[in-house]
């Protein structure tokens, strides 16, 4: 999930968007310290991460925050787990190993097996140290949720999940998404979790808001019938199945219907046979024809969508009374006094419990109840049903007051091992194990009916291990056992083989069971006739009911043999409605539950529980009758990417990666400056348009500029129309920029287009001044000269202006010794006029031109007068301006005359 950075009216597309969720009741702490409700759990979930997770495709353990993990020392288990090295806490700060030990050193929190922790910084590793093997730690171990140093119960919300917590008010709970998430943003800006914790009508209320647009999703498993209830929305009676805004989908559930059999010492159902004819006798077709198909029929306690765990050679036992009544003839339990009901087989009539709703509380598995007592009915077993609340009915069986019960098994999770608590012994005391069951180490008479077609019969557990083999009878008569074990029949005084085969050179050696089935007891006290194959033990060495059996050395001659959990018989014999009557052992489920705990990979762990499937399916603590279809419902007009996984869409998975929907038509986007021009800081406008490929006006975009520097007052019209004022940056020369203009909006692709802009320097101007120290020079003399460059606004002296100085006439008497370069820091250029003879009276003209950079170039001049050599020096007057000529003079004094004149005229 490496997704793109950034604020997502930036990104567009997929990106954007508070999800609306409902849940069923004010949420707990947001702590994984707490101990949390399902509701609450969909939080913590998303708020605080963990070194591992499950993931949504194989449903395997995945690394997570760890990069992985290995074994290091298989006989004390130590795990050694590679963390990542860029994980950051809500706040920014970095995940460190000491948080993650600290995290596992929680006591009441952290799994108590880990005895010790070793951190290596250097390598990012920390190696978790057990005294003994335990598999849970590579299941659930590394599903621990991490929290940071210090963390303890009261801390507040801080994880380092894909969401981060923002606000707890009244009413609902709001995350936003963590901008710095190890495996990237969410696509979701944030989720809004509202609680609707009205006790009797909360999914009334939240279907109505659902089809109202103030909900995106119901947070909680709908039953279809709840799917497909009348509600009112805006004086319309609808459903969410009819609604044109939502959508259902129907995910694999872990909701499954029992009935539950006590097992427990003394009771009725504590022999196998009779659970074994229960199970036999249900009939689940008729369950599910009574559902009106909202369910499936359950074949095994784990669905076999969960694939990674389930035991796919797990057989379900089917509807069969012949099978059914059959068991129980051989368990010695017959109707005695013709009654219609069997007794024990001590002659004692029994009845057992059965806990059910009453027809007013559910209506449905009332009738599911009378189903099921009918057909145990059916083959002899007096089943009164009893009726009450569910409060007295929890009672009772917490109490082990009943003999059978019906009702949901809601604890199995996705997360692995969820089996263990309800069946393992030591969880009778607890109160977890409700059924009272215990996985006992060997199965005996567990009768199974043959196929004559395929010559099979077959067998629910398939890890039969270690030197305790299948024996089997047929029908009554010891008939055989398999895997490298010949087949016999007692004569009366003789164990005789029954097959017709040379023996002679065969190695043939004999066992007896001791203790029932539990243990084989190597004998001598037999003598065998190699010719006719019978063989004769010593006398009083067998009673009546043992068992021997006897291993040779020709294998080809197996009559049975143990292949994908069938019994295979192997020579052809006609066993058309003959009975198989098998004995067998096997690994037991708390012996499979402890090697879970103690074994070291995660391959093993998984085999293990597979056989613990196994046992329970073979010893039958509850028959599992349906499997109970859900709806999750959720408005499909705006968000998509749901992922379905066991139990829902409202998981880790479907919140990271639910996005806005897509729209098929492109944006078209135009954006144009104008004039097109400007000068530093000034300003011009920026116009553009947004329009669907279909014409459509779009607004509600969000535009940016790259570069940005300069925009602002980016303004939505409302009708597909945007504006901006662009300010211009101060440069030395005309400079282009050319600017990328971005447009996006949640359920668009994002488009970009280029937009020039032309701008101009400032134009300033200079004030010149050009002076010679003396404005007449005599020839063969040097002349000053200083040009003085000022702003010409400010009047303030500009300093590194350059200069480059020219005169003119040139090349008759006059040069200049400095010719280009910059002001001084009081604005100055000095240079200075090397004067030479000259022949006649000249004027020398020296412009400065100046130039720098934000101002208009300019010039200044200066005359010099340079007499010719050996002449008069020129009347320079007042303040050296030429003097009057006697000419000049004559016409001045007439003038005056005149005036004088006149002015006496008009005085007369």
């Amino acid at each position: 999930m490496q997704r793109a950075a950034g604020d997502s009216a930036t990104l567009g597309g997929k990106y954007g968007g508070v999800l609306r969720v409902a849940l069923r009741g004010v949420p707990g702490p947001i702590s994984p310290l707490a101990s949390n409700d399902a509701d609450t759990g969909k939080i913590v979930d998303l708020v605080y991460d963990s070194l591992a997770r499950v993931d949504s495709t194989s449903l395997a353990v995945i690394p997570w925050v760890a990069d992985s993990w290995n074994i290091t020392n298989e006989t004390w288990m130590n795990v050694t787990v590679f963390v990542k090295n860029y994980v950051k806490w809500h706040d920014g700060s970095a995940l460190t190993l000491r948080d993650i030990k600290w995290t596992y050193n929680l006591s009441g929190y952290a799994p108590s097996y880990i005895t010790e922790m070793l951190l290596n910084e250097t390598a990012n590793t920390i190696t978790f140290c057990m005294q003994n093997p335990n598999g849970s730690f590579l299941v659930d171990g590394l599903q621990l949720k991490l929290v940071p140093y210090g963390f303890g119960n009261g801390s507040a919300p801080k994880g380092c999940g894909p969401y981060k917590f923002r606000a707890n008010a009244t009413g609902y709970v709001e995350l936003e998404t963590f901008e710095d998430y190890f495996k990237g943003r969410a696509y979701l800006d944030g989720i809004n979790f509202t609680y609707y914790n009205q006790p009797t009508n909360r999914t009334e209320f939240a279907m109505v808001d659902l089809m109202n647009d103030t909900l995106d999703t119901i947070g909680w498993n709908l039953d279809p019938l709840e799917a497909s209830q009348n509600v009112l929305v805006n004086g319309n009676a609808t459903n969410l199945k009819a609604h044109n805004n939502t959508a259902e989908v129907t995910p694999p559930s872990l909701r499954q219907l029992v009935l539950g059999l006590n097992c427990g010492q003394g009771m009725y159902l504590s022999e196998l046979a009779v659970r074994r004819a229960i199970a036999y006798a249900t009939d689940k077709d008729a369950l599910w024809k009574f559902n009106q198909g909202d369910t499936l029929v359950a074949k095994t306690v784990i669905p076999s969508e969960d694939f990674t765990w389930f035991n796919s050679t797990t057989a379900s036992i089917p509807l069969d009374t012949t099978m059914a009544n059959d068991i129980l003839n051989q368990a010695g339990y017959y109707d005695v006094n013709f009654d219609g009901y069997r007794e024990l087989p001590n002659g004692t009539k029994f009845f057992m419990r059965f806990l059910a709703p009453t027809s007013e509380e559910n209506l449905q598995i009332y009738g599911f109840a009378d189903i099921i007592q009918k057909g145990l009915d059916k083959i002899g077993l007096n089943v009164t049903l009893v009726f009450d609340t569910p409060a007295n009915r929890t009672a009772m069986v917490n109490a082990d007051n009943y003999d059978l019960f019906i009702g949901f098994e809601e604890r199995l999770t996705v997360k692995p091992l969820s089996l263990f608590p309800m069946f393992y012994s030591p969880d009778i005391a607890a109160g977890s194990n409700l059924y009272n069951f215990k996985g006992a180490a060997n199965v005996t008479n567990v009768t199974v009916r043959t196929d004559s077609a395929t010559s099979t019969g077959m067998l629910a557990h398939t890890n039969i291990v270690g030197t305790k083999p299948i024996v089997a009878w047929r029908n009554g008569v010891l008939w055989g056992s398999a895997v490298n074990q010949t087949i016999m029949a007692y004569n009366g005084t003789d164990y005789v083989l029954l097959r017709n085969v040379s023996i002679a050179s065969a190695s043939v050696s004999f066992y007896k069971w001791a203790g029932g089935l539990s243990t084989l007891v190597p004998t001598t006290n037999f003598t065998l006739n190699l010719g006719t194959g019978n063989v004769s033990f010593s006398a009083g060495y067998l009673q009546a009911g043992d068992i021997v059996t006897a291993f040779y050395n020709y294998t080809t001659y197996q009559m049975l043999d143990l292949i994908a959990g069938k019994i295979q018989i192997l020579n052809n014999f006609d066993i058309q409605n003959d009975t198989l009557t098998m004995s067998y052992s096997y690994i037991a489920f708390d012996d499979a539950v402890q090697k879970v705990w103690r074994d070291n990979s995660t391959a093993a762990v998984v085999a293990h529980y597979k056989e613990a499937q196994g046992a329970v399916a073979d010893l039958v603590p509850v028959v599992p009758l349906l499997t109970y279809k859900f709806v999750n419902s959720y408005d499909r007009r705006v968000y998509t990417g749901w992922v379905e996984m066991l139990d829902g869409i409202h998981n880790f998975w479907s919140f990271i990666r639910v996005h806005a929907i897509m729209t098929d038509a492109a944006l078209i986007f135009s954006a144009s400056a104008f004039p097109g021009y400007a000068t530093s800081g000034g300003t011009l406008s920026v116009k553009m348009r947004l329009d669907d490929e279909n014409g459509a006006a779009v607004s509600g975009a969000h535009i940016s500029f790259t570069p940005s520097d300069g925009f602002s007052n980016i303004t939505d019209n409302g009708d597909g129309t945007y504006t901006a004022t662009f300010t211009a940056p101060e440069v030395s020369e005309a400079e282009t920029i050319t600017t990328t203009v971005h447009a996006a909006k949640r359920s668009y692709e994002p488009v970009d287009v280029s937009m020039p802009i032309t701008v101009h320097p400032v134009q300033c101007y200079f004030a010149i001044e050009v002076k010679f120290d003396n404005s007449t020079a005599a020839s063969d003399t040097l002349m000053g000269v200083t040009v003085t460059v000022r702003d010409d606004t400010n009047r303030s002296l500009i300093t590194n202006a350059n200069v480059t100085l020219t005169i003119s006439p040139s090349g008759v008497g006059a040069t200049l010794d400095n010719i280009t370069g910059v002001t001084n820091s009081a604005g100055q250029f000095k240079a200075k006029v090397n004067v030479s003879k000259v022949t006649v009276d000249t004027y020398f003209r020296v412009t400065a031109s100046v130039s720098k950079a934000g101002y208009l170039s300019d010039s200044g001049t200066a005359t010099l007068f340079v007499p010719k050599y050996g002449g008069e020096q020129p009347n320079n007057g007042i303040l050296g301006l030429s003097g009057p000529s006697p000419l000049m003079v004559i016409s001045v004094l007439g003038l005056v005359a005149v005036a004088m004149a006149l002015a006496r005229r008009r005085r007369r």
